[in-house]
């Protein structure tokens, strides 16, 4: 399956930040002019400084991030230039509906504003924290806009291509059936609910027996992650939280398309279970045979 992509410092590849650090202050300077352009439409609007809603401001606003993005991209921060697309978009929705503009709104936008320039700069101090830790911010923003999918793993680094997984030991092979899919419903519903360890074990088993029984790459390669990350959710190495429940939940739709052959795009799927399997950090002592094989 993927080959999940290490750091590029524990690749042992440099990156040249000399781009970079030449954009920063412009940088700096964009999302401080976006972010004032936001706040003074919201004091116009507050003070009746204008008579009728003025969406000048919320438009240079708008192009100002839709540079900043473009310019981070350009220097190989993808990631970070998602957060500037999202609050691109959410000021497209401010020209859209001003009502939306309000102070709340003007305080999301400068504290993600303020999270991409920090980091930004952590990364040219040598910090080697993920863009993923600026998932809080972005998440602030795509909430507003109403975003359909908002995932951490949608700002984690995840370069990879498809490779067989060895699954560890003799396992034996599961086909889909009504009776599997019933077990696997009962086992999934206590992880829905409380993360148990007991039926997140089971579930793993299951996911791992549907692996080896699987001829298909994309289809044994989303198996062999699902059960590394019930394995995960079993050694409590993954947080209980809504995101994880989310991925465990999805499971169900994916053995139903799976079951009755229709080609479906794993792509997406497979890039949370990895980042879950990834962001897992199980004790050395911890038996995680399936977890150990996708990482």
């Amino acid at each position: 399956m993927a080959s999940i992509p290490a750091a590029n410092s524990r690749l042992g590849v440099v990156q040249d930040l000399g781009p970079l650090a030449w954009i920063l202050e412009d940088l700096r300077a964009s999302l401080t002019a976006a972010g004032n352009a936001v706040r003074r439409f919201v004091w116009d609007e507050k003070t009746g400084a204008s008579a009728q809603a003025d969406t000048g401001e919320l438009r240079q606003a708008r192009q100002k991030f839709h540079q900043s993005a473009g310019a981070l991209e350009m220097v190989g921060q993808q990631r970070a230039a998602k957060v500037l697309r999202s609050l691109e978009a959410l000021a497209h929705k401010f020209v859209q509906w001003p009502d939306m503009c309000n102070d709340d709104a003007a305080r999301r936008v400068e504290r993600a504003s303020r999270a991409v320039v920090d980091y930004v700069e952590g990364v040219l101090r040598g910090s080697q924290a993920s863009p993923v830790a600026l998932f809080p911010q972005q998440r602030s923003v795509m909430e507003l806009c109403g975003a359909e999918r908002i995932h951490p793993a949608d700002l984690w680094h995840s370069d990879w291509h498809w490779l067989p997984v060895a699954l560890p030991g003799a396992i034996e092979p599961l086909h889909y059936s009504p009776t599997l899919r019933a077990g696997l419903g009962d086992a999934l519903l206590p992880v829905l609910k409380t993360l148990d360890a007991a039926h997140a074990t089971q579930m793993a088993h299951l996911c791992a027996g549907l692996a080896a029984g699987e001829s298909s790459l994309e289809a044994r390669s989303y198996w062999t992650f699902a059960a590394g990350f019930f394995e995960a959710i079993a050694l409590a190495c993954l947080p209980d939280d809504v995101y994880v429940r989310r991925s465990a939940a999805k499971v169900m739709a994916r053995y139903a398309l799976l079951a009755t052959g229709q080609a479906a795009s794993l792509e997406a799927a497979v890039q949370d279970l990895m980042f879950f399997c990834a962001l897992a950090n199980p004790p050395p002592e911890a038996n995680a045979p399936l977890l150990q094989a996708v990482r």
